[in-house]
């Protein structure tokens, strides 16, 4: 919304607004017919995979919207263009490539031998089945470079706070596949579990992990992709260029691995010493709210 304000010339002046809606076909076709018929909006930015799928659905009952999705992996997947260089229709928008299993194996190998044993629950069916390849890969990738990994499918947020909860004792960290909505639903409360047990949480989600509790997080900053989308509604209002005639634009893969120095447990010497050189880990200082919430009861 920031950078949208920011943007005031002669012939371009934009007024961004947040849809606010449960995470469900109904409610989110309720709120963009509400906003759309009292607002006049001209473009949706549909961020992530979840709403973008559902969107579809929606506009086959109130009409399509030029829409803009942001971070979406394979759009092709979804089936809402014809190709990615000419979409056609409703959509566009911009994604990143996909993670490098070695990569991020390779990042991690800094906690070794102090961590030597990860546990990974996920939800092969995230994502239309591209979770479970991306879990097949880096499994391989992290025993290739020395880690035991130990992988359990969950479906639901219950299902993987009782893997986590289970098998906490036998690892030192637990992991969270990059685009697993169950781990996205279930990422706080795993932090919360992996501090009181003395675990690492090493999410996949960039620096929006580490803001949810976890002390290593894998990932791009999401900042990257804001200039691309953002030239895209420029292009759509100001050049009067359809979504559907702009090719999809593909953000290079490169992550990083940002390290929160206020949720790490004792580590080595030499292992704070390996993370402080490393050229692609950044070391933050964050705060991150307990997912646990006390109230005083009556009595005080």
């Amino acid at each position: 919304m920031d950078r949208l304000k920011e943007i005031k010339t002669s012939s371009e002046e934009y007024k961004p607004y947040i849809l606010l809606c449960d995470d469900s076909p109904q409610a989110i076709q309720n709120v963009i017919a509400e906003y759309t018929e009292k607002l006049g909006c001209d473009v949706l930015i549909s961020p992530g995979y979840r709403i973008t799928s559902i969107l579809p659905t929606v506009y086959e009952v109130q009409g399509p919207l030029p829409t803009l999705f942001l971070g979406v992996a394979d759009p092709m997947r979804l089936g809402i263009m014809k190709s990615l260089e000419k979409p056609g229709g409703t959509f566009s928008g911009v994604c990143m490539a996909e993670p490098d299993a070695e990569q991020h194996a390779e990042q991690l190998r800094v906690l070794h031998p102090y961590v030597k044993k990860i546990c990974i629950p996920y939800d092969p069916a995230s994502l239309g089945g591209l979770v479970k390849k991306r879990a097949d890969l880096l499994v391989s990738a992290l025993r290739a470079v020395g880690f035991e990994v130990n992988v359990y499918e969950v479906r639901t947020l219950q299902d993987a706070l009782k893997v986590v909860s289970t098998h906490m004792n036998q690892c030192h960290a637990v992991l969270l596949v990059e685009g697993c909505a169950v781990a996205v639903i279930a990422e706080r409360a795993i932090a919360y579990l992996c501090g009181m047990a003395g675990r690492l949480l090493l999410s996949s989600s960039g620096r929006m992990g580490i803001v949810s509790g976890a002390s290593f997080s894998y990932g791009g900053a999401s900042n990257i992709l804001l200039p691309e989308v953002i030239g895209m509604v420029r292009r759509f209002w100001r050049d009067r260029k359809p979504v559907g005639m702009q090719p999809v634009i593909t953000v290079s893969n490169s992550r990083r691995l940002f390290v929160n120095r206020f949720r790490l447990p004792w580590l080595p010497r030499q292992i704070m010493q390996k993370i402080k050189n490393h050229t692609e880990i950044n070391v933050v200082f964050q705060w991150a709210r307990c997912p646990v919430n006390r109230e005083r009861d009556d009595d005080g």
